[in-house]
Parts: structure tokens; C-alpha cells; sequence
């Protein structure tokens, strides 16, 4: 949790955010703020963009302790349809935030190799603003933004895997698979195939779109263990119907097997 800030804040980290530097007095954390304004009529756009970019890192860091916390907050809108978003991320110590960079550059270039992610092809300069003055009574207000649930975890999974076999995405197979998975399946002689996972996301071609149309049938879980069904529709050709097993650790789900089948559409 963050208690309220008392301490003066200075401008910077981003153009279109204030940084503070908080130390207490039992402890050398370190804690960065950036508030952000966001065009409400681009909200959807924007919070994707920090969903996918910020908070994947921030996840990430979290992990290989880069940084030891952090939280994302939202105000309520103003009466022309903006609102804040505040940016709270937390360091060990000075040595963690005077290393911050290196420590996220590797991870940034793991999580989006491609450049932020984006959606709508909607620019940044869409949706935010720069803020020209700060109202700590702002960040009173916020509320934190919900964090998602097991099944929108999971349903993100399942969507790294159908659209990016769609889209020509290898990277997005890679956040949804296990490296060691398997894809199996029985022929038409009625023999077991067994299919290396790496080998098969090695057949997405980057940027080569597929005329593939994928839904998530149905998604069961327990704890950290799922499984998954999925139809993949190839117009004028077949369905095949993928079976998944998925496994949260490390704080991500992963697949970690696949099974399918498949039958001829209708002529």
C-alpha cells in the first residue's frame, strides 16, 4: 500500500510526467511518480497501451527484482472528459533506482522487440497530454485500476496464440507457450503425431497474416492450473479444434500442451 505523498514534487522522468523521490526514514526505498492525462475519448487506446507496455514491464522487473513494487492509478474524469493516470513505481534501495535503465532495457527489448504496442494504430499524441501543473488532491482521488481476473489472464493467453498466428506474430506465441511444449494430434492412418513447439511457432512468418479466424469456446480453471478450448476456423477449408492445458508460474499463464483435431467445413 503507499500512503499519501507529503513530500514537494519536481518535474520529470517523461514529458507528460512529474517524477518524486520518496525515502523513508526505516527504510531506502525509492519510489518514482509519473501522472499522466488521458484523453477519455481515447481511453481504450490508452489503457492498452499502458496495459501492455507499462505494466508487462513493471511485471517483469517485478520479478528479476528490478524494482520491488508497483501501482497504477486512475482519477476520476474531469468535466471535459479527461482523467489522470498516476504511475507509481517502487525501488529497494538507490542502488536499484540509480540502475534503472539497465535494468529495464533488457527486459523492454524481451517484452516489446517490435517498439511499444499499440492499438488501433492510434498514435500517443491521441490520447495523451501533458500535464502542465500538478493537483496532488488528484491522487487522493484515484482509485486503483482493477487488476484482472484469472480468466482475462487467461483469455489473453489464448489471444496471444490466436492472433498471432494470425497476424504474423511469433513473438506473441512466444509470451503464450511454454519453451519446451509439444503439439500433438492423430493422423489420418491413425498414428500419433507429435510436433516440436518451437519448430511450429519457427513456421510464423513475422508480419505474414493468415486467413485464420479463432474463438475461445470455453476456458476451465483451478488455482494455477487451466485447460482451454479453441476453434480455428480456415474459411473454405477446415475447423480445427485446439485443446489446451495451461499452467500459471512465475505470474503468468502459460500453455503447455496442445492437442487438436480437426474436420472438413462444410462444402
Amino acid at each position: 500500500m503507499y500512503k499519501p505523498f507529503s513530500l514537494p514534487i519536481a518535474r520529470g522522468l517523461l514529458s507528460v510526467a512529474f517524477f518524486i523521490l520518496l525515502s523513508s526514514l526505516n527504510a531506502q526505498v525509492i519510489s518514482t511518480l509519473d501522472i499522466v492525462k488521458v484523453n477519455g475519448q481515447y481511453e481504450q487506446e490508452a489503457m492498452y497501451f499502458y496495459n501492455e507496455n507499462w505494466l508487462q514491464f513493471r511485471k517483469e522487473a517485478l520479478k528479476e527484482n528490478v524494482i520491488s513494487d508497483y501501482e497504477m492509478l486512475r482519477t476520476p474524469d474531469d468535466s471535459a472528459g479527461f482523467f489522470n493516470l498516476i504511475l507509481i513505481t517502487e525501488y529497494a534501495d538507490s542502488a536499484s533506482f540509480r540502475n534503472m535503465e539497465a535494468g529495464f532495457a533488457p527486459i523492454m527489448k524481451r517484452v516489446a522487440p517490435n517498439g511499444p504496442k499499440m492499438l488501433n494504430d492510434v498514435p500517443r499524441s491521441k490520447f495523451l497530454e501533458y500535464v502542465s501543473g500538478h493537483d496532488m488532491s488528484s491522487v487522493a482521488a484515484a482509485r486503483p485500476v482493477s487488476r484482472p481476473s484469472e480468466m482475462e489472464l487467461i483469455s489473453a493467453t489464448l489471444m496471444d496464440y490466436i492472433e498471432g498466428t494470425a497476424n504474423g506474430q511469433p513473438e506473441r506465441l512466444h509470451r503464450a507457450f511454454h519453451p519446451d511444449f509439444n503439439l500433438y494430434t492423430v493422423t489420418e492412418k491413425d498414428s500419433l503425431r507429435i510436433r516440436d513447439g518451437q519448430e511450429y511457432i519457427a513456421g510464423i512468418k513475422p508480419g505474414e497474416k493468415a486467413n485464420r479466424i479463432g474463438r475461445i469456446v470455453s476456458i476451465d480453471f483451478e488455482k494455477d492450473a487451466a485447460t482451454a478450448k479453441v476453434e480455428i476456423v480456415i474459411p473454405n477449408w477446415r475447423i480445427f479444434t485446439d485443446y489446451f492445458l495451461l499452467l500459471k508460474y512465475e505470474g503468468s499463464w502459460k500453455i503447455v500442451h496442445k492437442s487438436y483435431t480437426w474436420r472438413e467445413l462444410p462444402k
